[in-house]
């Protein structure tokens, strides 16, 4: 870099330190060029700006480029010494199953107890086995997930299945990475509030897929998007539950037949089969036999806040789950309606998360309304948005149902504090009903007014069920 030394790679002013390069990338509201005379002072010995910027009489050297984003990416990529490039990279994207699809892999892919060959990172926090090598974004900026990649290859990784999102793909957070195999799992109402229209959403996610740095695409062909994937590229892998047969669940094992070869599962619901099947076409691709698959199909572990089932000492069932779109929320309804006995209720305990996509409040309040027998209407990461108008946005949904329902036994509760919520919930339920908290999962704080309080659905559930 002309003779500069740079040892450190940030685009945060308040993190530079001697040697830094910093990278001055534009915010929601503000020009990272504000910041450019901040992160010298401090040390930075190098600038990455935007082309267009305007920097007086900058004391060190600035290189002025036509993407500060993906510039840092693939300076991010050569810093740590292009490691990504000597693995296995997979790359999973979709509006759900993303964090189930990257679990699912690393159990069909890994020959080691404990995990230690396969890096998961997405959503949960990037991981090697259970030690968590960083908490926060489903797919980190990329100066933190190069360094995520190097200290994973130096620990003995050689695979690593990855969340991606749109806002990943848009914002370029995954520039310079070439992917063995990129998947598909759906795709449906979500984040809105940043791209705007459906279509925008699903072709960030669909061209990632069907583009040039994937080597490999496998899509669902029963997604609407994901037949764009496969039109668009002709060495697609497509996967479909059409393909499936005998599709039953007994209480213990889903199972169901491909052909004439029969696979048993722990994991409940057709949009997990959905995902298994994307998973065994991933493993298979990477050279995993079918014997193999079959074998570890049958083994998936619990995926931590994923179609989690409890059972409580009074003889209901309690599902903690992720599902937070309208999509997902229908979909773990259903599947949780099958856990009902008979005569049993299904009880539905959900918020919305506040500074995101306002139009599916609404929705997903009808999704409730319409499928579960009764809705606790709660609070969930309401961030700088009052939480009760969020709430009453999501009541807006489950009224109308609710109202021009003939069925009496349908309705409705408004509970602000999620843990009372959840305690209601569990009152009022009986032997063979079902409660659902839903959009959490495995999130363990509450973000109120930019503070993030400790706060954990399974937690919760595991104090009740022990009686504290």
């Amino acid at each position: 870099m002309g003779g500069v030394e740079v040892t450190h790679l940030t685009h945060d002013s308040r993190t530079v330190r001697e040697g830094s390069c910093f990278f001055a990338i534009d915010g929601g509201k503000e020009s990272g060029a504000k910041y450019i005379t901040q992160a010298i002072a401090k040390g930075a010995v190098l600038v990455i700006a935007q082309k267009d910027a305007e920097i007086e009489k900058p004391a060190v050297p600035v290189l002025y480029v036509d993407d500060v984003r993906e510039s840092m990416s693939l300076a991010a990529k050569r810093f740590y010494g292009d490691i990504c490039d000597k693995m296995t990279i997979v790359g999973v994207t979709g509006t759900n199953g993303k964090t189930t699809c990257s679990y699912i892999l690393r159990h069909l892919l890994s020959n080691k107890k404990g995990y230690k060959d396969i890096g998961i990172v997405g959503t949960l926090g990037a991981f090697v086995g259970e030690e968590c090598l960083e908490y926060g974004l489903t797919t980190p900026d990329p100066i933190l997930l190069h360094e995520t990649f190097a200290k994973m290859y130096k620990m003995g990784v050689r695979t690593v299945a990855m969340e991606v999102t749109a806002h990943a793909i848009h914002l370029k957070k995954i520039a310079g990475i070439g992917f063995r195999v990129g998947m598909f799992t759906n795709l449906s109402q979500d984040h809105l509030d940043f791209f705007g229209t459906m279509e925008k959403y699903g072709n960030t996610k669909t061209g990632w897929v069907s583009g040039k740095s994937v080597q490999r695409p496998i899509s669902n062909a029963d997604d609407e998007y994901g037949q764009h994937i496969i039109g668009a590229r002709q060495d697609a892998l497509s996967y479909s539950l059409s393909g499936v047969t005998d599709l039953r669940f007994d209480g213990q094992y889903t199972s169901f037949k491909i052909g004439k070869k029969k696979y048993k599962t722990t994991m409940s619901g057709n949009f997990n089969v959905s995902n298994i099947l994307c998973c065994m076409a991933a493993a298979k691709e990477l050279g995993i036999s079918d014997r193999q698959i079959r074998s570890r199909v049958k083994t998936i572990p619990q995926i931590p806040g994923r179609f989690n089932v409890f059972r409580a000492k009074r003889g209901f069932n309690i599902v903690v789950d992720f599902a937070h779109t309208p999509d997902s929320l229908e979909k773990i309804l259903g599947a949780s309606r099958g856990l009902c006995g008979k005569n049993g209720r299904l009880i539905s305990v959900f918020g919305c998360g506040g500074d995101r996509d306002k139009t599916k409040r609404e929705i997903m309040g009808k999704v409730s309304g319409e499928h579960a027998d009764f809705t606790i209407i709660t609070s969930d990461n309401p961030r700088s948005e009052s939480p009760e108008v969020i709430m009453a946005q999501i009541e807006v949904g489950v009224r109308c149902v609710s109202e021009d329902s003939d069925d009496e036994t349908k309705s409705f509760k408004i509970v602000l504090d999620r843990s009372e919520a959840t305690r209601v919930a569990f009152d009022m339920a009986k032997k063979g009903d079902v409660v659902v908290i839903a959009g959490k999962g495995a999130e363990t704080t509450q973000e109120i007014n930019g503070v993030f309080h400790p706060y954990n659905d399974i937690e919760v559930v595991r104090n009740y069920i022990q009686g504290k």
